[in-house]
């Protein structure tokens, strides 16, 4: 991997001017882009980053069991993350400077990727989270499943949804160094950004993967912009029926820096105390609580597709509300799978490898999956318009 110290950004992006009002996505839009996340992958994500799953990088295994700064698989979650970011199809870029201490001898990493805006390129909208972990002193590791796996799955599976959707604003894809511990890592992105100038919204997911008895709180600064974008959160609960109460704290920066400089922001994060009973070792897969990571997910990348401006009703399938899982039935399948949603499609058949084993084209009810094996698969349908995939499993 050919990695270069980046001292600008884009080169499409020469000043970002201050954000304008949006062309407001409807609300079955909005649906139709959240009835995209895949949460297996969310889940792959979480635990290959936790050591749950081995993971290969540049040709050799590793078991990411602690990401705090300091230790040296911290490196190797953002090689992860980087090539993550190549999978979905993007060029990232990933800048390193050393940690500023004359003790700690440790570079310092973020890397991000690019989504030109089509209409709007030059407002951006940065959508981070972090690759460190928070080790507990009476140990000496940090799975940080929840700290901050949980953000950082939902920013890649965001930067893969949005891939292949049209939106009128860029958006900055981010994994930042060391929230955990200095918050230094957020210093690299904000002196590329002030280079140009430019102003920015900000949208930082951590934490969100753990209820106990603390909500998600949306802390953000006082500013009216800030306030107007915690609205938007808000609007968005409503559209895609956010099942946990939600909590607006002010006077808050979220980014280090970012807000001192005039940025619209918002921290979507776990309620204070800010870290769950599990912290260190404990904070692993098992423990965390699903159905809160899976609707947090929905209402932060939702939120993204409101304030990025989708172009059009990029997806000709009427949604109401229905699930992925819901457009497509029975899974697990025995022998057919209903496609009444997507009648004059084409589709095509994936397995795990990432190998299409069958494709056609709609012109049923039904398509007869009789021939193809036990086991999970990926089904995409597409049009002129749009590329729908969701997983099932061939029984």
């Amino acid at each position: 991997m050919k990695m270069k110290m980046k001292t600008y950004i884009y080169a499409l992006i020469i000043m970002a001017l201050p954000l304008l009002a949006n062309s407001q996505p409807t609300d079955s839009t909005i649906r139709n882009v959240v009835a995209r996340i895949d949460t297996t992958r969310i889940h792959g994500i979480i635990k290959d980053l936790s050591g749950e799953n081995p993971v290969t990088i540049e040709g050799k295994e590793y078991v990411i069991n602690n990401r705090d700064y300091k230790s040296p698989l911290n490196a190797i979650a953002a090689k992860y993350v980087y090539y993550k970011f190549k999978e979905y199809g993007y060029e990232p870029h990933f800048s390193s400077i050393p940690y500023p201490s004359s003790t700690i001898k440790v570079d310092m990493e973020t890397i991000y990727a690019v989504k030109i805006g089509k209409t709007k390129p030059n407002e951006i909208i940065v959508f981070a989270a972090s690759h460190d972990s928070k080790v507990n002193a009476k140990d000496s590791l940090g799975p940080g499943a929840n700290e901050n796996a949980s953000g950082l799955s939902v920013v890649l599976e965001a930067s893969r949804i949005f891939k292949n959707i049209g939106t009128e604003r860029t958006i900055i894809f981010v994994s930042f160094d060391d929230w955990a511990n200095t918050g230094f890592g957020n210093y690299l992105l904000d002196s590329l950004i002030q280079s140009l100038n430019s102003r920015l919204i900000g949208m930082g997911l951590d934490q969100i993967g753990y209820y106990g008895d603390k909500p998600i709180a949306l802390m953000c600064t006082d500013t009216n912009n800030s306030k107007g974008l915690v609205g938007n959160f808000f609007n968005i609960a409503n559209i895609i029926e956010y099942p946990y109460p939600l909590i607006s704290r002010n006077k808050f920066t979220p980014f280090y820096k970012f807000a001192l400089n005039g940025y619209d922001e918002v921290y979507f994060v776990r309620d204070f105390p800010p870290f769950p009973p599990y912290i260190g070792k404990t904070d692993v897969f098992s423990n965390l609580d699903l159905p809160f990571l899976h609707a947090n997910a929905r209402l932060a990348i939702g939120t993204l597709a409101y304030v990025a401006g989708i172009i059009g009703e990029s997806l000709s399938v009427e949604y109401d509300r229905k699930t992925e899982s819901e457009l497509v039935f029975p899974n697990p399948v025995d022998d057919y799978i209903n496609s009444k949603h997507f009648l004059g499609f084409s589709f095509k058949i994936f397995n795990l490898l990432g190998e299409c084993i069958e494709r056609g084209f709609v012109a049923s009810e039904e398509i007869n999956l009789y021939q193809i094996p036990a086991g999970c698969y990926y089904i995409v349908f597409s049009n002129r318009e749009s590329n729908i995939t969701t997983m099932f499993v061939k029984r």
